[in-house]
């Protein structure tokens, strides 16, 4: 199935900005560069988003994902792995980064941001579904509900972050959603291994929710519901 796809279809623009956003792309090379395995992966602790995922999968790819729970840090969530080489070899060609991610210096895809509408929100609504928020907050007696975005990378790639999140936010403009400008997000972080990592984010406000929702939205149905929630309030007054 591969071989028949548009490599600038809005599919395939979706998986890019969810992979690119909270998934993981793992392509393992001998020592002469011929692929040993490689597979696409995706944690969630809604069931219902690697249902819907699995789905597009084996649509586009003709391919059935690999289930499984993971309890680790005391939490829930579900983890679906589609293992195949030509695959994963094919995401990585359009744009879908492997390996760790806060670790390599990436952009969006010239294809993407030179694409059509269509691309440009398919790509906008994986990425806002994977790693967007929306959030309320009382303030002057009033109800503020805010959607914006935020990513993270190694220190030493700070530069290169807030780059990337840029073109995130210029994409969300061409909708005509006046967003903040990118601006560092909280504190910086530690990993694990010790290694600190330093995030940008960006955030529009309430004007400008209902055109987020007609042309991007959440695959996420908690996040959407709070879209809902707020498009419910607004049209009240």
């Amino acid at each position: 199935k591969i071989k028949k796809l548009n490599p600038n279809c809005s599919d395939i623009a979706y998986l890019v900005g969810l992979l690119n956003g909270d998934g993981h792309l793992q392509i393992k090379r001998n020592k002469y560069g011929n692929i040993k395995s490689g597979s696409a992966s995706f944690y969630s602790k809604y069931i219902d988003e690697i249902d819907n995922l699995d789905k597009r999968f084996q649509s586009l790819f003709g391919i059935k994902g690999t289930r499984y729970i993971d309890n680790s840090y005391k939490r829930k969530r579900h983890k679906i792995f589609f293992c195949s080489n030509r695959l994963s070899v094919f995401l990585n060609s359009k744009g879908v980064i492997d390996g760790n991610k806060t670790n390599k210096e990436y952009y969006v895809p010239d294809w993407i941001m030179n694409g059509k509408k269509g691309i440009k929100s398919s790509f906008l609504r994986g990425i806002f579904s994977a790693e967007g928020f929306i959030t309320k907050s009382r303030e002057n007696n009033k109800i503020r509900y805010r959607i914006g975005i935020s990513q993270y990378k190694r220190e030493d790639l700070a530069n290169q972050c807030k780059k990337y999140v840029g073109q995130i936010k210029y994409l969300v403009g061409y909708f005509g959603i006046k967003c903040s400008n990118v601006y560092p997000h909280s504190k910086n972080k530690k990993r694990k291994d010790g290694i600190y990592t330093k995030g940008f984010v960006f955030t529009f406000g309430s004007r400008y929710i209902p055109i987020f929702n007609d042309y991007i939205g959440f695959d996420n149905k908690h996040k959407q519901e709070r879209i809902k929630e707020f498009l419910s309030i607004k049209n009240n007054f």
